[in-house]
């Protein structure tokens, strides 16, 4: 413990934090001006979505500062105290990889219904079978290899399941951003910016958080002995909350995305109703 560098173990946890705290500020502003713009659109399956992923995140801020807090303030001087793994930071990693799970199944609904109005079949399933599988093994994997560990030393055990779970969310994210891009070239989109600004934000999505997870893998294998690629892990959900409430604003103009709630207003969109082609007034 005599040669433990703070600075690249602790000092970028705590730097983590701070920026996934601002993160999670900003995104409790981009709900509220979600909710306000949408209040009388009654409950959609996309505010439920919005909410499960505040309170998600939620939990995962106040998991990583009781962590902080634990190995900072609690445990101040205590260089022992250093060396196990508290368990508000093994619950963390699992609520950060929901997240993300989360994220990635939220893309599946679309898909199905653009490529429904092309009798298109064989790349919803496959994504579905590949998506859903993927994320709850994920979830699952992780968790269970996590709450074994009982100390840092313990990670290096288990590092092929963070290369495996940094991976699997790595190809997700760019499957989803592929096939929008698919669907994208085989569609006529010109008549339709909802669709066109829908298929933009998904890829956006895909591209960020594939990058995202790239980079996690690379700090890891080239780091390992530090704590650097766990700073960047602590914000690997947060840019994909941002893209959804815009993937979410975007659904709800497009009427074949997601229908509208029972006591919602009538939706201003008219045309052929086919899931791409529309005259929006």
């Amino acid at each position: 413990m005599a040669q433990l560098d703070l600075n690249n173990t602790f000092g970028v946890l705590y730097i983590g934090t701070a920026i996934g705290a601002i993160f999670f500020g900003l995104s409790i502003v981009q709900a509220f001006v979600y909710f306000q713009t949408h209040k009388d659109s009654g409950i959609t399956f996309y505010k439920l979505t919005v909410y499960w992923l505040l309170f998600l995140d939620a939990l995962h801020v106040v998991f990583v500062n009781d962590a902080i807090y634990y190995y900072l303030v609690t445990n101040y001087a205590n260089p022992l105290a250093l060396l196990g793994i508290v368990w508000s930071f093994k619950a963390q990693t699992v609520i950060d990889a929901l997240i993300v799970s989360s994220v990635h199944l939220l893309y599946l609904p679309p898909i199905w219904i653009i490529c429904k109005g092309r009798n298109m079949r064989i790349l919803p399933v496959f994504m579905t079978v590949f998506l859903v599988p993927t994320s709850v093994a994920i979830v699952v994997l992780l968790s269970v290899e996590m709450f074994k560990c009982h100390y840092f030393l313990d990670l290096d055990k288990i590092r092929w399941c963070f290369y495996m779970s940094l991976g699997c969310a790595t190809l997700s994210s760019f499957l989803i951003a592929g096939s929008m891009c698919y669907l994208l070239v085989i569609s006529n989109t010109k008549t339709d910016i909802t669709l066109r600004t829908l298929a933009r934000d998904m890829i956006n999505t895909g591209c960020l958080t594939s990058m995202w997870s790239l980079a996690c893998i690379i700090l890891l294998a080239a780091m390992p002995d530090n704590f650097i690629y766990l700073g960047f892990e602590f914000l690997l959900s947060k840019p994909d909350k941002f893209q959804v409430f815009q993937v979410s604003d975007r659904a709800r103009e497009h009427p074949t995305c997601y229908p509208p709630a029972a006591n919602s207003e009538p939706s201003h969109c008219s045309g052929r109703r086919d899931g791409i082609v529309l005259d929006v007034k």
